[in-house]
């Protein structure tokens, strides 16, 4: 008997294409969760299982650079459908959701809204609302993450879970943008004196992602790393991961930020990262397919993986919109069959999502 709640996740990008196998040219490695990171995701699955409520908060670059790293502003098609997909982790848990943006300061750009009866109208007003926000100025991660801490706390109650995801596209610049005030705001942030050429956080602090652990909060943070860009901020960027996921490294050393290793009674924190646009994308249907719950399983150099007894149903996330899928006994599924056939399909940037229907005795084997 195949259990209802067990969802195989595929996160590799790869898919049959044509009625030949692919090959290993083929595939392209999705962003890879850490062992913090999924504690991090764990957490969250562990906190929705008998919670209330879920309060998200966008918190959301519009630096100058991010006119470069995401020119088609992707990024608000992306944000809005994110709340689609953290409305559906389950019918009966009231969500509610606010945005902010942040370049050389923090602003509130829509605050508490419940979901509850108008997901894809919320969803409108998100993807709207960040594309119409002008990208300028820089990239100041203390006053972005002390703001949306503050929007947190003031509407925490309780029985309710609280997530932030938290996109930008390039290193910390606050100030005059000099580097001992960049390397003071990491240290403070950190809650240790890991960046060079800056003051240490104040005494007894473990600083403000430490502060966010201890309260319960689930942060995702997402960079955007394109190497075609120019980031004249780029030697600050290795310092977000360690910050989010309380270990990370920096110029090959082990970096550790906030109390360490994390208490028990803490939450973790996931880290994230693009290298383009379009993968960005990709990045987005990862979050939203882990968080919903489901194991990571690979696809195989000759382009098959395998449905073992027990699994209910499968995601694959491939690149573009032509695909197809093989099933065990030969029939093929494609982009233009899927919904015929009862798989859905989501995009994100130049990716989709792929779900099967609940999957059958005759669906056990290698696809």
């Amino acid at each position: 008997m195949m259990r209802a709640t067990v969802l195989a996740v595929l996160l590799a990008l790869a898919v049959l294409v044509g009625a030949s196998p692919a090959t290993a040219a083929d595939h392209r490695v999705m962003t890879t969760v850490t062992d913090s990171g999924q504690r991090g995701i764990d957490d969250l699955r562990k906190c929705l299982a008998t919670a209330d409520s879920l309060q998200v908060y966008l918190l959301v670059d519009s630096s100058g650079s991010m006119a470069d790293t995401d020119p088609g502003n992707i990024r608000s098609t992306l944000l809005g459908n994110s709340l689609l997909q953290l409305a559906a982790i389950r019918d009966d848990i009231s969500v509610e959701y606010a945005m902010g943006f942040f370049s050389n300061d923090f602003m509130p750009a829509i605050g508490w809204t419940p979901l509850s009866g108008a997901v894809e109208a919320e969803s409108a007003r998100v993807t709207q609302v960040i594309a119409g926000q002008p990208a300028s100025g820089g990239t100041n991660w203390s006053a972005a993450i002390s703001g949306a801490q503050a929007a947190l706390l003031a509407q925490r109650a309780p029985g309710s879970c609280q997530t932030m995801l938290w996109l930008t596209d390039g290193g910390i610049s606050v100030g005059q943008n000099t580097r001992a005030e960049n390397a003071t705001a990491i240290n403070q942030l950190c809650g240790n004196a890991v960046a060079a050429g800056g003051e240490g956080p104040a005494e007894g602090s473990h600083g403000l992602f430490n502060e966010l652990r201890q309260a319960g909060t689930v942060l995702f943070g997402i960079m955007l790393r394109d190497p075609n860009v120019i980031d004249d901020q780029a030697e600050y960027v290795p310092f977000m991961k360690p910050l989010v996921e309380g270990e990370g490294s920096v110029d090959d050393s082990t970096v550790t930020c906030g109390e360490h290793p994390i208490p028990e009674r803490f939450s973790h924190g996931v880290y994230l990262e693009a290298t383009s646009a379009d993968d960005l994308g990709a990045v987005f249907l990862q979050l939203g397919a882990l968080v919903g719950g489901g194991a990571q399983s690979g696809i195989s150099d000759d382009g098959t993986f395998p449905v073992d007894p027990g699994i209910a149903r499968f995601a694959i996330l491939a690149p573009g919109s032509t695909w197809t899928l093989a099933k065990p006994s030969g029939q093929t599924i494609t982009a233009t069959s899927a919904a015929a056939e009862g798989f859905k399909t989501e995009t994100g940037g130049s990716v989709t999502k792929i779900t099967s229907p609940a999957l059958t005795p005759d669906d056990i084997g290698d696809w």
